[in-house]
């Protein structure tokens, strides 16, 4: 349940990051280990994600919201390739994540590029020295 209101929250937060902007859609990306061996927390971060987007919350217009769900297989390397590939067809409104290891991996490019990760992940250094990380 907890992890419902984190959601919610999520996309209130970026709903009132588009209200001013024009009438394109905003992506967020949301990194998930869809395969391999954490495919279950990444499937059910998905779950999360998708019952969030279905809550009947009249303040957020979710047609401009688009998230892209991208398998991370819970590799870090593999994250950041993802991360990478999604910065270069534009600037994503957030990254949601989870595992440790894949936010190490992103943290700098987060930083870099001043986006919002909001991770599940246990490494305190997750949200150490940065503006960005939410754990």
């Amino acid at each position: 349940m907890k992890k419902i209101f984190m959601f919610i929250a999520l996309f209130i937060f970026i709903s009132s990051c588009t209200k001013n902007n024009n009438n394109s859609s905003k992506s967020v990306v949301a990194l998930l280990p869809l395969t391999g061996n954490a495919a279950f927390f990444g499937q059910e971060e998905k779950k999360g994600i998708e019952l969030a987007m279905q809550a009947n919350i009249t303040s957020i217009n979710y047609d401009k919201i688009k998230v892209i769900f991208e398998d991370s297989k819970g590799d870090g390397s593999e994250a950041v390739k993802i991360i990478n590939r999604n910065l270069s067809l534009g600037d994503p409104l957030a990254v949601i994540s989870v595992m440790s290891s894949v936010g190490m991996a992103i943290k700098p490019i987060i930083e870099k590029n001043k986006i919002p990760l909001f991770i599940v992940g246990a490494n305190p250094d997750l949200t150490n020295n940065t503006s960005y990380v939410f754990r």
